[in-house]
């Protein structure tokens, strides 16, 4: 008996580190913003999160503590939705596709951000933002599934540098003696990368996180 309360106690203990981690990594992700104050790295976290609610209630936090309230609107309603539609799907056989979380958040990103789009004053002008975003969301939910599904968390590479590099850029405007914390801290990774995995995959790192 008291054996089988020590398991208890210790899987509660891990689902509830389990929920903090996804908690705090949404919530910090918010602050990782794109031009066109969109958060995706943010959304992409709660796509992979799932249906726990995690993911959700650290966005809810993330929007009241660095989104603008015009941004906060749309963001928030994609993660509801996000998060509404990975509860009604659980089960489903395509749940366990990879690309399957990362293509619902980006059809609802782009649903939702289309009419916002739309119905600016200069359509053309946001289109190229909303379209990078919707891109960036959907590569942070593949790579950040991974690490965050729940019951098969796996400490995958490509993940962690991915996830890194995401929370890094939250550092850009943050400087000391006139230098970009993030950039730096970007910069270090990037080399770190290329030490670790050659020349060719640290170009890739550099091009795709380092921002010009």
């Amino acid at each position: 008996m008291q054996h089988g309360q020590m398991i208890w106690q210790r899987d509660q203990a891990t689902r509830l580190v389990s929920w903090g981690i996804r908690f705090f990594l949404t919530a910090a992700l918010t602050a990782s913003q794109t031009p066109g104050g969109y958060a995706p790295f943010a959304l992409g976290c709660v796509a992979a999160a799932g249906p726990g609610g995690n993911g959700l209630v650290g966005a809810g936090v993330g929007a009241v503590l660095f989104l603008d309230f015009s941004d906060a609107l749309p963001f928030l309603a994609v993660a509801v939705l996000i998060f509404t539609s990975a509860t009604a799907l659980r089960g489903i056989w395509l749940e366990k596709k990879r690309w399957f979380p990362a293509a619902v958040g980006v059809a609802l990103f782009l649903a939702v951000g289309g009419i916002y789009v739309i119905e600016s004053l200069a359509p053309l002008y946001h289109v190229t933002d909303w379209a990078a975003a919707a891109i960036l969301l959907g590569a942070a939910a593949w790579y950040d599934l991974p690490l965050l599904r729940a019951g098969q968390e796996r400490l995958d590479p490509d993940s962690l540098l991915v996830l890194g590099a995401s929370l890094l850029l939250a550092l850009g405007d943050l400087t000391v003696l006139n230098v970009s914390l993030g950039r730096l801290l970007l910069c270090l990774l990037v080399l770190f990368t290329a030490y670790q995995r050659g020349a060719v995959a640290g170009a890739a790192a550099g091009m795709g996180f380092v921002p010009a």
